[in-house]
């Protein structure tokens, strides 16, 4: 059996205030050079161009220490790009930047161009494979557990080797696993939780079944130097765990069938000769994660202090970077203009870092909410940072009678039919170029057999769920005011139902099929789920066996997802913590939601918020229920409320367009 270990730094390490990092070095960092250079076990080191570039500054003898042992072949190193970034929660643009960026250190720094790349916080999407290839990696680092929990029918052989991942448009790469539950009990014997004994042990029980597996691939900040992020972490006992850690790897080399190799020497070894070709990805799973259920990708898209809030703003600037970028692709690379716009991509993706978006200490994030804001002031001067809507102008409700219940809109492509006993909710929404059928509206009660469905289910409202209280919606009785113009019509009302505030607007265009929904907040919310942008299928318009979604998650194609078969709930709560389970990054700012033939295409406008994309689906006699839904904001264990809301970076509203597509 081929054994493998690498370790994952990161200075940038959100717990840990930059006033400890030469302390986090001296404790974790130097111990990991100690035992490259002793050379007992060979080891694999992974860390972001970010971390070296931080190392270089305040320890550059380590920096030198490790390209030494690189070059020596004392120890591997691994690649993972310029910040650690969630690849699925970035525009295509950043992701390849980060690459490019990453790589560009290395060579500068360790003069080598890693081939192996560790996925980042190994958050996986078929999208990254492309990108990947292009900056020159081989093959890629992901975690098993999760994406075997997402395909059942895998046999467990494939564990035991290295296979092959595939991207969106056929590319394909080679996969190097990493084992989530044998790090996990690598981790427990250093911290003193389970004996050396009943490790090895373990270990010896697997010997003989798996050809290739990997010891540990996590944080190397973890040994001998205790954050604090949780008051559950072991206690440092006395003993070095550094030391620790080498006595277990000698005991390990000791066992009879094992084989200490290189990361890269394990997947040189033991690639079969008809690896298979795995997705890792799901319809229910789009973008499988590190570990427990609750690492999934709301943690760093919609939870922390405010990762909608950051989120919006740097995909604003990735936008407008890229297009500023598109109009001088005639310069050379090595021009002053190209050189001047590299600074500007490398703020952006050391902006986007996952570590901002997690457990952050507060002064850190403090200083990262300045800088981020000042950084789009300076190159966003056109699009104000916030668009709020004042607490004073909402409208109360009053009941509307109910032979008036309902407003049609009507256009000569699209009409659209609303309740306004509910909030305008849509109770029909039809395209003249889809078919005569409604494309999306409202299931009353009764439309299912199945009392789990005993409900009505509406398009196009808002909910909210705080820990321990009722739903709030914005489902109740409103006033609305109409407005034409020769291209539009606009209906648009004010709801204020607490902790709701918000102005909602329905627009219709008179020369293309096209229906907007607008959304802005009025003030803060509270710890909560908030899910709004609902949009319910009519099943009778869709043929269920072509049935699919499609959404961008961090590449530069969109990744499609057949559902007939599936049970699909990507709001379903993982606990009381952990308020969502999947969703989809939506990161080009378009999702398709229909069937083969035809269905329609949600796109967000120019100053929407950075939502998430969240799918139900599920097969329910006599048809089907299908749903999308948007989120911007999640519950989990890295929340954080200011002077209890969240919204501390000024957040825009959420506004997209829905339009038919027809094949």
């Amino acid at each position: 059996m081929n054994v493998y270990i690498f370790f994952h730094m990161n200075l940038m390490f959100s717990s840990v205030p930059e006033s400890m990092r030469t302390e986090l070095v001296r404790r974790c960092y130097t111990p990991l050079l100690d035992l490259a250079e002793e050379g007992c076990f060979p080891l694999g080191i992974e860390a972001s161009g970010l971390t070296l570039e931080l190392l270089h500054d305040c320890c550059p003898r380590w920096v030198s220490r490790l390209a030494g042992l690189v070059r020596d072949g004392a120890c591997e190193f691994i690649g993972s790009g310029y910040a650690q970034i969630i690849g699925p929660l970035n525009p295509a643009s950043v992701n390849m930047h980060n690459l490019r960026l990453g790589n560009s250190v290395y060579s500068s720094l360790l003069g080598v161009t890693p081939r192996l790349a560790l996925v980042n916080e190994q958050a996986f999407s078929p999208g990254l494979v492309p990108l990947y290839r292009a900056a020159g990696y081989t093959g890629i680092i992901m975690e098993w557990e999760n994406a075997r929990q997402a395909h059942p029918h895998w046999e467990h052989h494939l564990q035991a080797t290295p296979q092959r991942v595939a991207g969106t448009r056929g590319e394909s790469m080679d996969l190097l696993w990493n084992h989530s539950l044998p790090f996990q009990q690598f981790q427990r014997a250093v911290h003193d939780e389970v004996t050396p004994e009943e490790y090895l042990e373990g270990l010896r029980n697997r010997t003989g079944t798996d050809a290739a597996l990997c010891l540990y691939g996590n944080d190397a900040e973890i040994f001998d130097f205790r954050p604090g992020r949780f008051c559950t972490e072991p206690e440092l006992t006395g003993r070095s765990e550094w030391q620790t850690i080498r006595d277990l790897l000698c005991a390990v080399r000791a066992l009879p069938g094992v084989r200490p190799v290189l990361p890269s020497q394990a997947l040189k070894n033991t690639m079969p000769q008809r690896p298979a070709l795995l997705h890792l990805e799901s319809p229910a799973q789009p973008v499988p994660v590190k570990k427990q259920a609750k690492y999934n990708i709301t943690r760093w898209g919609v939870t922390g202090v405010d990762d909608t809030g950051a989120n919006t703003l740097c995909r604003r600037l990735a936008r407008h970077f890229a297009a500023c970028e598109g109009k001088n692709a005639s310069d050379r690379p090595d021009s002053p203009a190209q050189s001047g716009h590299d600074s500007l991509w490398k703020e952006l993706v050391y902006l986007c870092s996952s570590d901002f978006r997690t457990h952050i200490v507060p002064e850190r994030w403090q200083a990262f909410r300045q800088r981020l804001l000042a950084f789009y002031e300076t190159h966003m001067p056109h699009m104000p940072a916030g668009d709020a809507l004042p607490a004073t102008c909402a409208v109360p409700p009053q009941r509307v009678p109910a032979a008036n219940r309902l407003l049609t809109l009507e256009t000569p492509h699209t009409a659209i039919t609303l309740n306004r006993n509910r909030g305008l909710a849509v109770q029909a929404l039809r395209f003249g170029g889809v078919n005569t059928l409604p494309a999306a509206g409202t299931l009353a009660l009764g439309t299912y057999d199945d009392m789990a469905l005993g409900a009505d289910f509406y398009s196009g409202h808002v909910t909210f769920e705080m820990p321990g209280e009722p739903k709030a919606t914005d489902l109740v009785p409103v006033v609305p005011r109409i407005t034409e113009t020769a291209r539009t019509i606009r209906v648009e009302t004010q709801i204020s139902r607490a902790p709701l505030l918000l102005h909602k607007s329905i627009t219709l265009y008179k020369d293309t099929p096209r229906a907007d929904i607008r959304y802005r907040f009025g003030a803060p919310l509270p710890a909560g789920s908030l899910r709004l942008g609902y949009i319910t299928l009519t099943p009778q318009s869709y043929d269920r066996r072509t049935l699919r979604y499609a959404t961008h998650n961090g590449g530069t194609e969109p990744e499609e997802h057949l559902l007939y078969g599936s049970s699909t709930d990507h709001g379903r709560a993982v606990s009381f913590l952990v308020s969502a389970s999947c969703a989809a990054g939506m990161t080009e700012g378009t999702a398709e939601f229909g069937d083969a033939r035809h269905g329609l295409r949600i796109t967000l406008t120019g100053d929407s918020a950075a939502a998430l994309c969240m799918v139900t689906y599920r097969e329910a006699s006599p048809s089907f229920f299908a749903r999308i839904m948007f989120s911007l904001q999640e519950v989990d264990d890295t929340s954080r409320f200011v002077n209890g809301v969240r919204k501390v970076i000024p957040a825009p509203c959420f506004s997209f367009s829905i339009t038919p597509y027809n094949r």
